[in-house]
């Protein structure tokens, strides 16, 4: 977190007010306060005997290691003046035995103390609502943030334009914001009409206060006659996009992507000087992978660089490594193994236990905890050992590769990609009856696995001789993992009422409030037209909403978030789809701020109470249906969770 800004809006004042005072700056004389809450959710660090604020200069003789004092709200550390506080360094939280949080300072607080003891806060980092002072009225104090900030650089018109959303979102009167960002769209248009920085400063300022259709014409103006090759790459990425997104087969993927790369590679990505070639290198790759092309694994893995590889490199190294096994390349499928290794060595320190910032996040809750990040090192390591073997078996030397498949399968705890592999493994080695252990084991842990329904199959064939008696022993396995997940599902559940709320139908404009849906279990989605993920779950949610349509006892809500999204967007959206589940729109993002929802897809589920039974952040993939099915079964009753056995057979 960097403090080479740091801005403070006025806690005594009333939050409404917010918008029109001036930034405070502290001043020397004032106490700084600085306050870190270990306890908040996501954390990386919980209870500890000691927590040291740790200022990391950008001068490299300065780094100072200041002891903070625990208190009711958390750890805390005073410096005498604001003086004494780092200027330009980044700061972390470290307990005495290494544990470190770097995350971005979203648990971290600083308070300024006058002469009176009276406090003036600022945030660093995002601002976590959980820690916000109860009443707080958090529209107003993000956008008396963002104004602090607008006028520590006036003249940024992204920063204007992030005001203007953030008014927009309190509801004060639109009419002069749109006067100001017509003056602003017309004023970088005549500076550049050519330069893609002025046309998205255009038309993000006319978007976003709801100047839609002036936002569409100049869209269309600029489609039609685009002025270079930059801007016909950005339009013909917007539809190539959609192709992608929806299209499940990986050739298809493949031709479409290549298509619009054989035209636009070469052209500016926008960020820094990467072109669009290297920005969809990884992303090709992907589809390579997917469709087992061994030529264009091959090809495509020499060109990107772990660097480009976004979270994973070693997880997709290794996923590399075995597509191209599974081509018939062995001997080039072995070097990709290594450098997995070699990009595991620069992404987790193996002296010291400690993760660098490309760490999966998995991996990061575990900072400092020396044995779990060995258990987690362990892991790994028995992660490449089971694709190693999966190499070996499927380049003739199955002995040996069972024999490293089976020496590794027990440190893979969970590992579903690591037990399939086990599982084929073993099936290379006529060990049919093995194999089916482990992809049941795979269909325990993720019931929607794509492989592992036809591998079980497969392998039970080849076991039994028939498929007879495979699919009651199919049945059998689902049955076990809605036992088991249903026990681990009850023991997750919400029981906080849901916020009130009130989202308008897309098709009838009728608005639908909570309390018009009590009695009934409600699933609330909520999405956005650009989001990729939302687009991917949309299928998966259909085949939900169809199995539950007419039930009376169950409503469905898929509730855009209108962020950077107007009603427009999404009856248009909606009308070039044939998803029939119903669409609603949340103005002013009110029911979206309402129920904190921080990213999308965020699937919320209510009981029949109005309480928030279950909550899922992201798209959970082959097991979204399964997850979702199960829930709503458990909230309408329709399936029961066994405490105990009653001793008399039922």
């Amino acid at each position: 977190a960097s403090l080479l800004i740091v801005l403070l809006v006025g806690a005594s004042a009333a939050w409404a007010q917010i918008l029109t005072m001036s930034p405070q700056t502290p001043t020397a004389g004032e106490t700084v306060v600085f306050t870190y809450n270990p306890e908040a959710p996501g954390a990386t660090i919980g209870d500890a005997e000691s927590v040291f604020l740790v200022d990391h200069g950008r001068r490299a003789e300065y780094n100072e290691r200041i002891p903070m004092r625990k208190t009711r709200n958390g750890w805390t550390v005073r410096y005498e003046t604001y003086e004494d506080m780092s200027r330009g360094s980044v700061l972390s939280v470290e307990t005495a035995d290494g544990q470190v949080d770097n995350n971005g300072g979203q648990y971290w607080e600083l308070h300024v103390l006058d002469e009176e003891g009276k406090s003036s806060l600022s945030w660093i980092g995002y601002l976590k609502e959980g820690l916000l002072p109860d009443g707080t009225d958090t529209k107003a104090l993000r956008a008396g943030y963002a104004m602090a900030e607008l006028a520590q650089d006036p003249e940024n018109r992204s920063l204007q334009i992030g005001v203007w959303r953030a008014q927009v979102r309190q509801g004060l009167d639109i009419a002069p914001l749109q006067e100001a960002a017509r003056e602003m769209a017309a004023e970088v248009l005549a500076e550049d009409p050519e330069s893609m920085e002025n046309y998205s400063l255009a038309y993000n300022a006319l978007n976003t206060v709801k100047l839609n259709e002036e936002a569409d014409a100049l869209e269309a103006r600029y489609k039609a006659n685009p002025p270079n090759i930059e801007f016909e790459a950005r339009f013909a990425r917007s539809d190539f996009g959609r192709l992608l997104t929806e299209e499940k087969d990986p050739l298809k993927k493949i031709a479409t992507l290549e298509g619009y790369l054989e035209k636009y590679g070469d052209v500016s990505s926008g960020y820094e000087d990467e072109t669009l070639g290297e920005m969809y290198a990884g992303r090709l790759l992907t589809f390579y992978i997917e469709a087992e092309d061994a030529e264009g694994i091959a090809r495509l893995a020499a060109e990107v660089d772990s660097d480009d590889m976004w979270g994973q490199p070693s997880l997709q190294f290794r996923e590399i490594a075995v597509a191209l096994a599974r081509t018939g390349d062995t001997e080039l499928a072995q070097t990709y193994i290594r450098r997995a290794e070699k990009v595991e060595k620069a992404e987790y320190d193996y002296e010291s236990m400690r993760v660098t910032s490309r760490t999966p996040f998995r991996a990061r809750v575990m900072y400092g905890k020396e044995a779990e990040a060995e258990a987690f090192l362990a892991s790994v390591a028995a992660e490449n050992d089971a694709a190693r073997g999966f190499i070996l078996a499927s380049g003739g030397d199955v002995e040996r590769g069972v024999r490293l498949v089976l020496e590794a399968e027990s440190l893979l705890e969970e590992s579903v990609e690591g037990l399939m592999l086990v599982g084929e493994t073993l099936a290379m080695a006529d060990r049919h009856a093995d194999a089916f252990d482990r992809f049941e084991a795979v269909a325990m842990l993720s019931p929607g696995h794509p492989e592992a329904r036809g591998a079980l199959k497969s392998s039970w064939i080849a076991w039994k001789g028939s498929d007879a008696g495979y699919y009651d022993a199919v049945a059998d396995i689902e049955s076990a993992w809605r036992v088991q997940r249903a026990a681990e599902l009850m023991a997750e559940r919400g029981s906080d009422l849901a916020p009130a709320f009130a989202t308008t139908m897309l098709s009838g404009g009728e608005t639908v409030t909570r309390d018009d849906l009590r009695g009934k279990v409600v699933v609330l989605d909520f999405w956005a037209t650009w989001c990729g993920p939302c687009l991917r779950a949309f299928p998966d949610l259909q085949k939900t909403y169809e199995k539950y349509k007419n039930n009376p006892r169950v409503a469905f809500l898929v509730v855009n978030t209108g962020w950077s999204n107007t009603i427009e967007d999404a009856q248009e959206f909606a009308a070039e789809r044939d998803y029939t589940f119903p669409y609603t729109m949340d103005h002013n993002e009110v029911m979206t701020s309402a129920f904190k929802v921080s990213g999308i897809p965020t699937t919320v589920v209510l009981d029949a109470e109005g309480r928030e039974a279950f909550r899922h952040l992201g798209y959970s993939g082959p097991d979204y249906v399964a997850e979702l099915s199960l829930e709503l079964d458990l909230l309408l009753g329709d399936y029961v969770v066994v405490a105990e056995a009653t001793g008399d057979g039922d």
